[in-house]
């Protein structure tokens, strides 16, 4: 995307990413159209600079959408030395997270909360309304992933409550460590591993794709909903670190009040390394991570990326 300063008479390059559109202060530009800025507005370039239009003159924009690829935390609020969640900027604590990028940028929390943005998919993988009240997969605007969506019914396949011993047999993959074969507890009629399961899903051609996996950890990290929802947060106000109204279903362990009942959080394709039998897994309580034995029963989610089939 080119800027065109006919007061300098030079054209410089601007690096902008969202999802669909390009945003400049109050000023939002649709994909491909143009911008025209009138005196007294201004403009940020990207050295760090910020030029005032000039009477008369005009500032044109090509816009081009780019992606951003990658989510955002999800953290909207600030910090100082005593106080948490509170309003952004905090004098004497500058340049925190909530300040910049796509969650404070993009708060529609209509397709998600604080910069997220997600898509419900019907059985077929075609698009669904925001209020649709059924749907079985969930595709992430900003990523391009799409997310399988538990049930809860008891005897289903994709039943929320059914956990996963971490299972890869393929050496190519597993590093050394092909885990622990049935291990888990569930239904569907299947041996309780992530490999299994993930034989099963891609066997009912889940959304319209055959392509399902077990969520690499920086994939899973991506829909963590951290901010005024989850990390460490304490007390009666505590929310778990997820989108739910996309993902309904979903099983954490609450911080306050204390429950120890359930499984710790959902598995990770992603080994410790390669002389130890554990593996990566997120907590969709508190938003954090962990390592776990392959052996030990875990909550998992699968993940569709079309790059894997370019």
């Amino acid at each position: 995307m080119t800027r065109t300063d006919n007061v300098a008479n030079t054209i410089r390059l601007l690096t902008c990413r969202a999802y669909s559109q390009y945003r400049f202060g109050s000023i939002t530009a649709e994909s491909t159209a143009d911008v025209r800025f009138i005196a007294g507005d201004s403009i940020a370039v990207g050295d760090g600079t910020t030029l005032t239009v000039q009477s008369g003159t005009i500032f044109s924009l090509d816009v081009v959408p780019i992606p951003w690829g990658i989510n955002d935390t999800g953290a909207d609020k600030c910090t100082s030395f005593d106080q948490q969640m509170i309003d952004c900027p905090v004098a004497g604590y500058p340049d925190q997270d909530g300040q910049f990028g796509r969650d404070k940028r993009f708060p529609n929390a209509a397709d998600g909360h604080a910069g997220f943005s997600f898509t419900k998919l019907d059985a077929n993988g075609d698009l669904l309304a925001a209020d649709a009240p059924d749907w079985r997969c969930i595709r992430d605007n900003v990523t391009d992933l799409i997310w399988e969506k538990k049930t809860d019914a008891g005897s289903d396949l994709q039943f929320v409550g059914s956990t996963y011993s971490w299972y890869n047999p393929d050496p190519t993959q597993n590093g050394g460590h092909a885990g622990t074969a049935g291990g888990g507890s569930c239904t569907g009629g299947i041996l309780c591993d992530t490999n299994a399961y993930v034989t099963a899903i891609n066997a009912l051609q889940l959304c319209g794709k055959d392509n399902w996996q077990v969520p690499t950890h920086a994939q899973l990290l991506g829909i963590v909903r951290n901010g005024d929802l989850g990390g460490n947060v304490r007390g009666p106000n505590f929310k778990p670190a997820f989108e739910s109204t996309f993902f309904p279903n979903t099983r954490y362990k609450l911080v306050w009040p204390d429950q120890d009942t359930e499984a710790a959080g959902y598995w990770t394709a992603t080994r410790t390394s390669a002389t130890v039998a554990k593996a990566h897994y997120v907590k969709f309580g508190t938003g954090t991570t962990s390592t776990r034995n392959m052996s030990e029963p875990q909550f998992l989610r699968l993940v569709y990326d079309p790059k894997g089939e370019e």
